[in-house]
């Protein structure tokens, strides 16, 4: 009876432990200021030691991890607000897009613009780089998706399927795969080499704001007005293309008191962090779907999260016209 006993104590304290260390801790480490509205969107270079912003300032600001200060500012980048920004995979670029329709592409090391692409015919919401930085991809209100040549600024593909404005677009990690998300509530899967979308996701109750691929291409993670965050399977192998797929959708995390408007996986560790209208930042276990932590900091809407490529830092812009590094360990 007392191995038995003690069996059970020794199996109970191993699983708190293990619950421990599943469980993150965040710090504030650093708030980064100078924006004077609103930020739109934070991404990290390859390296993880430069966040890029882009606010309604019309301005992208590069900002140095290390020594916690100002990089670069690029003055009048666009001329009305900067909605997306994304680093190149080589670091040594940044693409932007913005209300004023126009995309370009910026020399990091020099702040200046290489190439302004032009075509949409309304705001452009989302930008990437593909992950062999040979193109960029661009969405936007005009309910298109363009594909660019980095090489030469002209557009290569042009993808049609949203009924009504795109907030979001993403490469999956292998480049063959892109997602996007829409005003009309749906998330589609597009195949780079096809013109219409081979899976159509529904199952949010309202417009989807961003749709972000995990580390692999076997999960993709959606946010909604409808305040939640959805983790969707990716076939790629069904016959099926019509029909909303709803059986693709793995798990639903409920928490947020507001719209949800950003979301992220961290590189290694399973959890998907969430930005909302309600001012906090929440990190989920994606397996359980576990409220893991909320982070509270900013007092306004926070636009855009993004882990480190390390996935030791989480950063966050916010409405608040702050950007936001935070510190993530493994609780012992």
């Amino acid at each position: 009876m007392k191995l038995h006993r003690l069996f059970l104590i020794t199996l109970l304290l191993f699983l708190v432990t293990d619950l421990k260390a599943a469980s993150p801790k965040v710090r504030l480490s650093k708030t980064f200021t100078g924006h004077v509205a609103g930020v739109r969107a934070v991404c990290m270079n390859p390296t993880g030691t430069l966040i890029a912003s882009a606010s309604s300032d019309n301005t992208i600001r590069i900002w140095d991890i290390k020594r916690r200060k100002l990089y670069r500012a690029i003055w009048k980048a666009h001329r009305l607000p900067v909605i997306s920004v994304d680093f190149s995979n080589d670091g040594k670029y940044i693409v932007s897009g913005s209300d004023d329709k126009t995309v370009k592409i910026w020399d990091v090391a020099k702040g200046v613009a290489v190439k302004t692409l032009r075509g949409h015919k309304s705001s452009v919401r989302s930008v990437q780089f593909s992950p062999d930085d040979k193109h960029v991809v661009s969405a936007g209100f005009d309910q298109e998706i363009y594909i660019w040549s980095v090489e030469t600024g002209k557009r290569v593909h042009t993808l049609s399927g949203h009924g009504l404005p795109i907030f979001s677009v993403d490469y999956s990690s292998s480049g063959k795969w892109l997602s996007s998300c829409s005003m009309d509530n749906l998330i589609h899967l597009w195949s780079i080499s096809k013109k219409d979308p081979i899976r159509t996701y529904g199952g949010h109750n309202s417009v989807i704001f961003d749709t972000q691929f995990g580390p692999t291409d076997e999960f993709l993670a959606s946010c909604s007005r409808d305040s939640t965050v959805k983790l969707w399977r990716v076939d790629t192998t069904s016959s099926q293309t019509s029909a909303y797929l709803r059986t693709q959708e793995q798990r639903t995390y409920r928490g947020h008191k507001d719209y949800v408007l950003t979301v992220d996986f961290h590189p290694t560790l399973p959890i998907i962090a969430s930005g909302s209208a309600d001012k906090t930042i929440r990190l989920w276990d994606i397996e359980t779907g576990k409220l893991l932590e909320t982070i509270k900091g900013h007092f306004l809407t926070v636009q855009s999260v993004c882990f480190s490529p390390d996935g030791k830092y989480l950063v966050s812009g916010s409405s608040d016209k702050t950007i936001k590094l935070w510190k993530i360990r493994q609780k012992k």
